[in-house]
């Protein structure tokens, strides 16, 4: 797959979150159904995609790397 391809899909993914039209469609403690959550999900993989093959920033990767686990471990506890 080339890189302009994984753009593309990463923005495809990224767009699941956006279908919201909120200011905070990153928000997972905002996110009401089930199908929300998993499009919220959805374009969490997409930010790390965009990030790993535009921008190839090792520590941006990184913080956003570390941003999406930290929100999933707060999931985790809640549950």
């Amino acid at each position: 797959m080339s890189n302009k391809e994984m753009l593309k899909y990463a923005n495809y993914l990224i767009d699941f979150g956006k279908k919201y039209k909120r200011k905070d469609y990153y928000d997972f403690s905002k996110a009401k159904s089930p199908s929300e959550k998993t499009r919220i999900i959805r374009s969490w993989i997409g930010e790390i995609l965009h990030e790993a093959v535009k921008y190839k920033n090792k520590a941006q990767l990184e913080s956003l790397e570390k941003t999406i686990s930290s929100e999933i471990r707060e999931l985790i506890k809640q549950k």
